[in-house]
């Protein structure tokens, strides 16, 4: 563990030696990085939306099967301190990085989900139909969730719900989508939190960051093509899985960016088999009130909403890849053989990230033959950091990626490719690694790992107030 750590360490040294003009470091290349960067792609192997809006945040992306890569997220209209207002924003890029102009004519959609005298919506989760429909999850104003449905060439698809739009509940109290997955079928399912009541002021002195009093749940909502509920599915098409009561539920932070996402996290997709495999994930540390529970959970859910009691413990595995300080993420995807790797940040102090990556068989016990050996990418005491996405090469090879934001506040984006036993695939970037200085902050937000038909892979971010997407050559 040593060794490892003082190799990264290394490593992390001399990239940052390099790292070029400190006044636009993202747009910098050093050598040792240079035989992974795709630059064919955008701006010598980087597109951004820099320029298009001040405030953007980055949620969620997703690839087309001709190649075309949506990014979505929240648009903020106003002044984030006194006058929040916010949609739906989704951007599309051809495969060569290009914007496309074939989505609504510049690349570029905003969504007012709420209305114009509310407008307070926020995108979470996309994902793209076997019809090439669009779906876009997320909530409005904590109360209610929201999903958005467009044709290809971005218009909304009037065909669904009402004129595109979909406003639905888990239950009573605050419903926030956070991750949607398409079905071969055309059905979608959503999943995220919901709280039966919340009541503010919370700890701190802003009025808008209010207290659970009721059970905090995941739910899910399965959905027909045209927005209507799936009532074959749970409970009138909902399933509710309580994780505790009497919980600090989440908040709408200030620059609208996570909303009840902020300190607990869920992920959908239908795995291998076609069972819906949920993950919830904590951010624990400083004044989160989620650090005294087992947040980081698996549920295997069957088609009709049940959970699969062969797995896990009655449909539950609790993991151990716990957080235990700092900021994370829920990394999340299947591995081959009906699998699941996980991973997430798992730190002994705030002042450090390490990544930490766990193997599951298809029956939840965790793979003993996946030798992956936890790491911390940075190169001294820092804030934020931890992994915050994986996927799964067609060789079997693991990508995982995340930040690390030193003391100084200066953010780093970390991307490492594994072998398919979880060793270190030293063919890969400079050791396994890539290390690349973001700008000012940024503060490790969001991230999703995508790979295409090519087994080229793709890291969208969030960079400063804008989205940002690298590419890297399959091998």
């Amino acid at each position: 563990m040593k060794i490892l750590k003082l190799a990264l360490t290394t490593i992390f040294v001399l990239l940052v030696s390099c790292s070029g003009d400190s006044e636009n470091p993202v747009s910098q290349t050093p050598a040792s990085n240079a035989d992974i960067i795709d630059y064919s792609f955008g701006n010598q192997g980087l597109i951004t939306t820099e320029g298009w809006h001040v405030d953007q945040y980055f949620a969620d992306a997703c690839l087309q099967p001709d190649g075309k890569i949506i990014l979505t997220g929240t648009n903020n209209n106003r002044d984030y301190y006194s006058n929040l207002q916010t949609d739906f924003l989704a951007f599309r890029f051809d495969a060569s990085g290009a914007s496309d102009p074939g989505f609504s004519g510049d690349g570029v959609v905003v969504t007012n989900i709420s209305g114009p005298a509310a407008r307070k919506g926020k995108a979470f989760g996309v994902s793209v139909d076997t019809g090439g429909k669009i779906i876009i999850a997320g909530t409005n104003d904590i109360t209610q969730t929201a999903t958005a449905k467009y044709n290809s060439n971005g218009d909304l698809d009037t065909d669904f719900g009402n004129n595109g739009i979909v406003l639905d509940a888990f239950n009573t109290g605050y419903s926030v989508g956070q991750s949607v997955t398409t079905l071969p079928d055309g059905k979608f399912v959503v999943c995220g939190l919901n709280s039966e009541t919340l009541t503010g002021p919370g700890p701190w002195s802003s009025g808008n960051k209010p207290w659970g009093n009721g059970t905090l749940a995941l739910g899910l909502i399965k959905y027909n093509a045209d927005g209507s509920r799936d009532t074959s599915f749970g409970n009138n098409g909902v399933v509710l899985q309580p994780l505790r009561p009497m919980l600090y539920v989440g908040y709408a932070y200030t620059y609208g960016y996570y909303m009840l996402d902020q300190w607990m996290h869920t992920k959908i997709i239908a795995d291998n088999s076609g069972k819906l495999i949920v993950c919830t994930g904590i951010m624990a540390g400083e004044n989160n009130p989620f650090s005294d529970i087992d947040g980081n959970n698996l549920f295997r859910y069957n088609a009709d909403g049940s959970l699969d009691l062969s797995f896990g413990t009655d449909g539950r595995k609790t993991l151990t890849a716990t957080y235990s300080n700092g900021r994370s993420r829920t990394a999340f995807a299947t591995a081959p053989g009906n699998g699941y790797f996980f991973g997430g940040q798992s730190n002994a102090n705030y002042e450090s990230s390490v990544f930490n990556l766990q193997k599951l068989l298809g029956n939840g016990t965790e793979d003993g033959s996946f030798n992956f050996s936890p790491f911390d990418p940075g190169i001294g005491p820092g804030y934020y950091g931890g992994m915050q996405s994986v996927a799964v090469q067609s060789t079997g090879k693991i990508i995982i990626s995340g930040t690390y934001t030193d003391i100084g506040g200066i953010t780093y984006l970390t991307l490492c490719r594994l072998q398919p036993d979880g060793t270190p695939d030293t063919t890969f970037g400079n050791n396994s690694l890539f290390i690349k200085q973001l700008e000012n902050y940024s503060w490790g937000g969001q991230q999703k790992l995508l790979i295409d038909a090519q087994d080229r892979i793709y890291l969208a971010f969030q960079q400063e107030y804008y989205m940002a997407v690298y590419r890297f050559n399959a091998n």
